[in-house]
């Protein structure tokens, strides 16, 4: 009996293992949605779009240095094939300050963070100018922006044109993990 239990066991092991490696394996990104996967930015907003196993991360920061505060919009998208757009399946927004003398960000509790729905859905769109379109589908907070394409990299970011001229920047900082 306890070599059956055994040889039971160690195939309920082998199953488990390949069950595992065959899960573990990451779906490929859709080559579609690979000119959504950069940095982009506007005046004091940026937007950090990366891919993750089976969807996009997307990250908008909107900060405001004079007041060491910005709130934060975190989405999970899938590439909408058909669309040829990011749709959001799940967001997060909140608050965040700066401590200057720690140096800490203070992150307030999230305004929603929950799963969209189709009425709620966040779409994220490439324009006929290559520019980057949010249109939040839980409110107003995208008005008539039109992100530019920064490229990759983490830091401080100065546009050359109007949007942050006067010493002002735009700050890419990374995604939380």
């Amino acid at each position: 009996m306890k070599k059956l239990a055994s040889t039971i066991l160690a195939i309920a092991m082998v199953l488990t293992m390949i069950c595992t490696t065959a899960f573990a394996e990451e779906i490929p990104q859709p080559e579609g949605g690979k000119k959504f996967e950069s940095n982009w930015a506007i005046f004091n907003v940026t937007v950090q779009i990366v891919y993750e196993e089976e969807g996009y991360r997307v990250l908008i920061r909107n900060w405001d240095p004079t007041e060491l505060k910005g709130i934060e919009w975190e989405y999970n998208c899938v590439y909408n094939e058909e669309k040829d757009v990011l749709e959001s399946f799940s967001s997060r927004k909140h608050t965040y300050i700066l401590n200057p003398d720690t140096g800490d960000f203070t992150y307030n509790p999230a305004e929603y963070d929950d799963f969209d729905l189709d009425d709620n859905m966040t779409v994220f769109a490439i324009n006929e100018n290559g520019s980057l379109v949010w249109t939040d589908g839980r409110g107003q907070d995208n008005i008539d922006l039109e992100f530019t394409n920064i490229g990759n990299f983490e830091g401080a970011w100065r546009s050359e044109d109007s949007a942050c001229n006067g010493g002002e920047y735009c700050q890419s900082d990374g995604l939380r993990g």
